[in-house]
């Protein structure tokens, strides 16, 4: 073992050189690339080092650096956002917009600033650092959405932040308790074991992903005020019946126990529920749960 260097970096280390960059393979599909296996460092065309590529280099390489990670994520799907960065300092400091947010430490050569509020409008976003008396730095210009005038929207159960409906959806956060799923998985080239599902919505893409559980939460910052909420559910197995599902929000009932897959028609059938909240406090806290089963929530809409 090498001093001073974390574990998870020397036992993927062999993995990621011998991975440096992505490579071709049949039949692969990964995201938007055909035939190309993406676990590099780098891309296939040499020409984008993916964050994994400054961390082996904050780990490794002795010439002082500081990497913004995610910055080519311009258009983020919320108000606020963690901020990461990998350097061999062993503080780093972030400015929004050139004013100062804070300084902190880089342990295991990793730097976060948590709940870091964005404006709405294109802000540069910089990370910089002294080690041994050189000064670097890294930059990024992002963007949040305006929830005040566009309310807040997430895709429950989806890694990712997508436009749906010409409308911004962020990445499931927020979120306590209950478990992710897909409606269609992949297979190998494109190839699947069975047809895709389709649900039966006006947007059917909203059901791609979703959370379930018998209970679980999300506590989400938002203006003080009336919001309206919508939530999108569905029944994702046929031979399901007899769950109730129920949602409060800050601890008042707004949604009383609902069969879903009666109340939608049938399974694979998408059913959205509005109702009103007041937020006071700065934060709406939803809470989700069911007997007979599982409550499934496929995306939460929140809008004036």
């Amino acid at each position: 073992m090498l001093p001073g260097v974390p574990a998870l970096a020397q036992s993927t280390g062999a993995a990621a050189i011998w991975n440096m960059f992505d490579f071709a393979s049949d039949l692969r599909l990964e995201g938007d690339r055909l035939d190309i296996n993406t676990k590099g460092l780098v891309t296939a065309d040499r020409k984008i080092k993916k964050d994994g590529f400054f961390y082996y280099k904050a780990q490794w390489n002795p010439a002082p650096m500081i990497h913004l990670n995610s910055a080519r994520h311009t258009q983020r799907g919320y108000a606020s956002t963690d901020v990461r960065a990998y350097s061999n300092a062993e503080k780093a400091v972030l400015t929004i917009n050139g004013k100062f947010f804070g300084e902190t430490p880089c342990p295991d050569r990793a730097c976060t600033w948590s709940k870091v509020p964005l404006p709405p409008v294109y802000t540069p976003v910089t990370v910089s650092a002294n080690v041994g008396g050189v000064a670097v730095s890294d930059s990024a210009t992002w963007r949040a959405p305006d929830v005040l005038r566009d309310g807040l929207r997430i895709d429950t159960g989806d890694l990712a932040s997508r436009e749906l409906g010409g409308k911004r959806f962020g990445s499931d956060t927020y979120v306590t308790g209950g478990t992710t799923a897909a409606l269609n998985m992949g297979g190998f080239g494109g190839r699947k074991m069975a047809p895709d599902r389709i649900v039966e919505a006006p947007l059917p893409q909203i059901y791609d992903y979703w959370r379930e559980g018998e209970n679980f939460s999300y506590t989400v910052p938002l203006p003080d005020g009336l919001w309206t909420v919508t939530v999108h559910m569905f029944e994702p197995r046929a031979a399901t019946s007899g769950v109730a599902m129920s949602v409060s929000a800050n601890g008042k009932p707004v949604l009383p126990p609902l069969d879903v897959t009666k109340a939608a028609g049938g399974a694979l059938k998408g059913l959205a529920r509005s109702f009103a909240v007041t937020v006071k406090g700065g934060v709406l806290k939803l809470d989700f749960s069911a007997t007979g089963g599982k409550a499934v929530i496929a995306a939460i809409e929140v809008s004036r």
